[in-house]
């Protein structure tokens, strides 16, 4: 999807990053990622 004007990569990998280390910090056995609708969040 779109995500306005001002979004940048590093705005995105901000956003995901803590989620992420929540996510890890539970110690799950596996982690999988959806679709990623955005070029640009994709990477």
């Amino acid at each position: 999807g779109l995500y306005g004007h001002g979004v940048t990569l590093d705005k995105l990998k901000d956003f995901h990053r803590r989620r992420l280390q929540v996510l890890v910090e539970a110690g799950p056995d596996l982690l999988a990622f959806e679709t990623i609708p955005n070029k640009l969040e994709a990477q």
